[in-house]
């Protein structure tokens, strides 16, 4: 979120972001363990999961046995028995030039290098599992999972006459919810278009658990099932976001600026506030 944040802030002051996307060999093989628990104790994780992974990972050894023979115990320090640290992949690392199509007509593209090997300039690339596109309209992004999830309806609908109803409302939050789900924050700016691809897999899966016809209300199957449309789910997962920015051990409070403009005392001074950016143009709303 914030690296979208400051991409559209850019856009809405008639800038362009420029982003190298970094491809690390054998990333969850080679990660160290004292760096791990480092990262997670920086960002959301409680402590009680911050001591259940350093119980997990912490004081673990290995060995190799072949036939009758077996090795010394050895301490495993990251995800390979050896204590490797994270090397870059430079074939496949890439870069986007991020603005709006006005913005990013005629722009050349940059000589960048890895040692002496060049890094490609793409239009397209996954980040965290999301399909980023250069002007920020996640065209691709909603394509992929409408295709991921129509998928997986086929199995609701081939199941839909041997199962009872919350075993279908199972099959669906199982199968084909988180693929509504993830990162949807993050693309809830995107077109209505794109959104309502989304939603209308959602409604028909709700026509395959309650067994109606194409013309039952969507309103009626919400009800019935007692679920949150997609957009619904989004604010609420968006509004979940901003509540935990102050949120000390929620560790999203670093991501945002905060500010308190009272220049008297007041009841509620000391409080903090975000400190939302001045707009320009529809772009920036978009932050």
């Amino acid at each position: 979120m914030k690296l979208l944040d400051k991409i559209y802030q850019n856009m809405d002051c008639g800038m362009l972001t420029g982003v190298v996307f970094l491809d690390l060999k054998k990333a969850f093989d080679t990660v160290n363990y004292e760096i791990l628990l480092k990262k997670l104790n920086n960002f959301y994780s409680s402590p009680i999961s911050i001591e259940w992974f350093t119980n997990y990972l912490v004081g673990r050894v290995q060995s190799v046995k072949c036939l009758w023979v077996q090795s010394d115990n050895l301490e495993i320090n990251c995800g390979l028995l050896k204590a490797n640290r994270l090397t870059l992949n430079a074939t496949k690392t890439k870069y986007i030039i991020f603005g709006t199509k006005s913005q990013l007509k005629d722009k050349p593209d940059l000589q960048l290098k890895v040692g002496s090997e060049p890094i490609e300039r793409v239009s397209m690339t996954k980040y965290l599992g999301v399909l980023l596109d250069q002007h920020l309209t996640f065209d691709d992004h909603i394509s992929y999972i409408h295709k991921k999830a129509t998928k997986k309806l086929g199995i609701l609908y081939k199941a839909k006459d041997y199962l009872d109803r919350p075993a279908k409302i199972l099959l669906y939050k199982s199968l084909i919810l988180p693929h509504l789900d993830y990162c949807d924050v993050a693309y809830m700016n995107t077109t209505e278009l794109n959104l309502n691809k989304l939603q209308l897999i959602q409604n028909i899966a709700c026509r395959n658990i309650l067994g109606v016809d194409r013309d039952t209300s969507a309103n009626y199957m919400h009800s019935e099932l007692q679920l949150q449309t997609l957009k619904q789910r989004t604010l609420h997962q968006a509004m979940d976001c901003f509540t935990n920015v102050n949120n000390p051990e929620a560790g999203l409070h670093k991501m945002y600026k905060t500010v308190d403009n009272r220049q008297r005392t007041t009841r509620n001074t000391g409080t903090k506030y975000m400190k939302v950016p001045n707009i320009r143009s529809c772009v920036g709303r978009k932050s």
